[in-house]
């Protein structure tokens, strides 16, 4: 995972395996700053329950701080996991970068 300063880039899996550095650094990211955080996931190939749980618990903390949460770049795996799931209906998803940034930044 690498953060910066309103994004944090997740590597080819989100999984039990990495989920608490995950969780950990992308919170740590929304409490440094004032609109809210970009999850890119354009290295990304797998998610699984633990990944899926930690992005809902992010989206919430985000919620309760008037902050947005924007996912961007999602693979045609990762994507088919949120359609499956119904979870696309809660987060805001964006195809590129630019968008994302564009509507955090007003």
């Amino acid at each position: 995972m690498a953060a910066q300063k309103n994004m944090v880039k997740i590597s080819k899996r989100l999984d039990a395996s990495n989920v608490a550095e995950f969780k950990t650094e992308a919170l740590s990211v929304l409490e440094q700053t004032p609109v809210g955080i970009i999850v890119n996931f354009s290295n990304t190939l797998f998610i699984d329950s633990a990944g899926l749980g930690s992005l809902v618990s992010i989206l919430k903390t985000a919620a309760q701080s008037n902050k947005k949460l924007a996912l961007v770049c999602l693979s045609p795996q990762v994507s088919q996991i949120f359609e499956l799931t119904k979870l696309y209906r809660i987060f805001d998803i964006y195809d590129s970068l630019e968008k994302a940034e564009k509507i955090m930044n007003g």
